[in-house]
């Protein structure tokens, strides 16, 4: 194999990237039904930009193979976990290389090695990565490199102009949020994700762990409101659950398509018959705001892939998280 060489780019450099990206077969959107080709590239493109405008500090590397661009990682610094966890957090956006199998092996070797070495000089002590289920030699190549893996994540998506919605008998009521819903929530969030690949990564702060979610969700009931959306479950006056989801406001800029999305969702555990209810009203209100709208589930929570899949909806991608700890 011809030597490579590896060097870190500019966002004023990412053109070079273009037949790079054009020829990647494993977009996260190839099986929405909805993107083209072109749209899907050119997303590609502008998400790689925006990353590296957004933050000076993260890192674009390519390799080059006869001075031919053959393999990209993206690693980002993640602020808002960094800040909650009180340590030096990344995660690996992209990895890509092309080639045969092998040659796609050696490229990201190289790649994930030169990742390991950055984050060791800028004191980074964990890292994250969530790989395409499709992506075989970026599987094969991370436990060599020391990553372990985390969790499975399922995401459905769901056009309501294209499926008729199954009849649910109602379990709740459903309205939207209130801010004087906000600590109850918090508590629903916090208490329903004590499973996380956060709070199963032993080498992490695990009463941090456990309240990630329960930030993440203040996070989210505290932004704009035309974004955010946000259904609140009751029974007989009680809060029992809540629906969250947001616009993805960057594919709608590059494609003009809405994907409604990146959310999260709760029930009691002594309610937990209501979801169904709770994910019909939404479906059905949400139905005319746009074009899809993405759910997520780990694969190892079946309750919630059963309704996914009562419901209709089209399993559209399946992703491994791996983390990475780097302090010693």
């Amino acid at each position: 194999m011809d030597k490579l060489t590896i060097k870190a780019i500019k966002a004023s450099e990412i053109k070079l990237l273009n037949p790079l990206i054009d020829r990647y077969l494993l977009s996260e959107w190839r099986r929405y039904r909805i993107f083209t080709n072109e749209e899907q590239v050119r997303y590609i493109i502008f998400h790689i930009r925006q990353l590296i405008q957004k933050n000076s500090e993260n890192i674009l590397l390519i390799a080059f193979k006869r001075n031919i661009p053959v393999g990209l990682a993206l690693f980002c610094f993640l602020d808002w976990d960094s800040l909650h966890f009180g340590i030096n957090m990344a995660a690996i956006k992209y990895l890509i290389s092309e080639g045969s199998y092998f040659e796609q092996i050696e490229i990201k070797n190289q790649l994930l090695q030169r990742i390991v070495e950055i984050s060791r000089c800028e004191h980074v002590s964990h890292v994250s990565f969530r790989v395409d289920s499709e992506d075989y030699s970026s599987l094969f190549c991370l436990p060599n490199n020391g990553f372990y893996f985390m969790d499975t994540l399922v995401t459905y998506v769901l056009r309501p102009s294209k499926v008729k919605i199954p009849y649910i008998k109602s379990l709740c009521s459903v309205r939207p949020f209130h801010r004087t819903d906000l600590s109850r929530i918090m508590n629903i969030a916090r208490d329903s994700f004590q499973a996380n690949r956060f709070c199963l990564d032993p080498f992490l702060n695990p009463q941090k762990s456990k309240t990630l979610y329960e930030r993440w969700i203040k996070n989210h009931c505290e932004g704009k409101r035309q974004e955010n959306i946000i259904w609140i479950a009751e029974r007989k006056g009680k809060i029992i659950g809540f629906l969250s989801y947001m616009l993805n406001k960057e594919i709608e800029r590059i494609t003009g398509k809405q994907v409604w999305g990146h959310g999260l969702g709760a029930i009691i555990p002594s309610a937990k018959g209501a979801y169904p209810s709770l994910l019909s009203f939404a479906i059905e209100r949400h139905g005319n705001r746009g074009n899809i709208i993405e759910f997520d589930a780990l694969l190892t929570n079946m309750e919630a892939n059963r309704v996914y899949q009562h419901f209709g909806l089209m399993l559209t991608k399946t992703q491994h998280t791996w983390h990475r700890w780097l302090q010693r």
